[in-house]
């Protein structure tokens, strides 16, 4: 069983002399960072580096894996034609891994050149790779790269890869490490890149005591709201590099840290020679969210757990739930109401407070309420064209909403909207959009007549406005 090194480092382009002009000067503690680590790989003298970068071919449900042979890039989109770099691809490494993430209900995909033509894409070495792989070439070049790509899933979901790739990597017959690329916060000053934001400094300190304190727990309690406001391209990549220790100690250092131009770049890595076990954090949480769900189940009203009922059933057994044993679900008041009501509902469903599917109905579509929130939910969990079908294995991490709709009313302002008690719908000859009131990060009103007019593809600014309450259950 061989040991497991995880490297963190960033990827400005800034950092090679070409690009940088002098620039990079104000990175020494970074280049240093670089270096140091390029002498720790030369010194394992790995067979294969499996690289994770952000800046690879991006899918919202599933991690992408290059399957070509042999991969270019280069860093003329960066203003420097004479920086350039091809590696030999570890295709058998990198299948097993794929059949890894799919053996633990894992999506991913591997874009050999007519996969990813299909996609519109080629594989290459993106800036992403290329940079801290510039750095580990300039003292030791003899080895074959797995490039990975992290995607649009949860953070959990990201620790799961990494643990499906640690079981991969431990039985391979070759000596392999793994860079994690990334970099930290993008606004941590006026002048860099994003809008300054307060919480860019607080995020970059919560990835240092992850590190330092081998606690990665601490961004996994991160709220979207707060991973968006850090401006961020490191997280997942991250997380992934810590799903690789689950299950054993682990030596962790924080090699160097700054932020020049308003960005974070760290360097540091994570050892393990899988001689002490520990307590596994994928089995902790596994228990902690089992728990979790449980008393959540016991504060969810009728409404919803009729829902959750519904999506439970489905996803098990591919069939809808009987009415009988949804009637038993609730108490003889909530069930006089749905069965004896008709009205448009909607069913979301979210999970780590992510949405994960929602479909509803502006209208009574069914015989009653109670078949109405029966009908979406499965629709909801199976038939939402933007998300995978919900898999079993996430049914405990699910949170789930159901908003009773009364009948809207045609409005001729804006000022007629409140986003907080109305919802909207809009309205252009056959398209027809709809946004839900009381939604996180729809502030104004404009906001969600915009939203509404982008979800029913209307571009024209001659349309027709209806406002509607909600009944929200939760």
């Amino acid at each position: 069983m061989q040991s497991i090194e995880v490297f963190f480092l960033p990827h400005p382009p800034v950092a090679i002399p070409g690009v940088g002009q002098g620039r990079e000067r104000a990175i020494s503690k970074t280049l240093d960072g670089y270096r140091t680590i390029a002498q720790k790989i030369k010194k394992i003298k790995p067979e294969t580096i499996v690289v994770v970068t952000p800046h690879g071919h991006t899918f919202s449900n599933g991690i992408s894996l290059v399957g070509t042979s042999n991969v270019q890039g280069d860093l003329k989109g960066f203003g420097v034609s004479d920086v350039s770099m091809s590696k030999k691809i570890n295709l058998p490494l990198t299948h097993l891994i794929q059949m890894a993430f799919e053996e633990n209900d894992l999506v991913s995909v591997v874009l050999d050149e007519v996969i990813a033509k299909s996609y519109g894409t080629q594989p290459k070495i993106d800036h992403g790779a290329l940079v801290p792989l510039y750095f580990v070439d300039e003292v030791y070049d003899d080895y074959q790269v797995v490039h990975v790509t992290p995607c649009g899933l949860s953070a959990r979901d990201h620790y799961n890869y990494g643990v499906a790739m640690k079981n991969v990597i431990m039985s391979f017959d070759e000596t392999v490490v793994m860079i994690c690329s990334g970099d930290l916060s993008h606004a941590l000053t006026d002048d860099g890149p994003y809008t300054y934001n307060p919480y860019g400094k607080l995020f970059d300190a919560l990835v240092v005591e992850a590190i330092t304190e081998k606690s990665p727990e601490v961004l996994l309690k991160l709220t979207p709201k707060e991973v968006s406001d850090a401006a961020q391209c490191g997280l997942n990549s991250y997380l992934m590099g810590f799903g690789m220790m689950d299950g054993y100690d682990y030596h962790s250092e924080v090699i160097s840290y700054e932020g020049p131009f308003g960005v974070g770049y760290l360097t540091g890595y994570l050892a393990n020679d899988f001689t002490t076990l520990t307590k596994s954090k994928q089995i902790e949480w596994d228990a902690e969210a089992i728990k979790a769900y449980e008393e959540k189940k016991k504060l969810e009203d009728g409404f919803v757990k009729i829902a959750r009922q519904s999506i439970e059933h489905y996803v098990r057994t591919s069939r809808k739930i009987g009415r009988e044993v949804a009637m038993a679900l609730v108490d003889k008041d909530t069930l006089k109401e749905l069965m004896h009501q008709k009205a448009g509902a909607f069913v979301s469903i979210h999970k780590e407070g992510n949405l994960r599917g929602c479909i509803g109905t502006i209208e009574a579509a069914c015989g009653d309420l109670l078949d109405e929130i029966i009908h979406n939910a499965i629709s909801a969990c199976s038939s939402d064209p933007r998300f995978n079908p919900i898999e079993e294995r996430e049914l405990t991490m699910l949170e789930i909403k159901v908003d009773r709709l009364y009948p809207s009313e045609r409005i001729e302002s804006l000022e007629d909207l409140d986003v907080k008690k109305y919802g909207v719908i809009v309205e252009e000859g056959h398209k027809r959009g709809l946004l839900l009131p009381n939604l996180e990060g729809v502030d104004t009103t404009l906001q969600q007549v915009e939203i509404a007019k982008k979800k029913a593809g209307i571009t024209k600014d001659s349309f027709t406005i209806y406002r509607f309450e909600v009944e929200r259950h939760e």
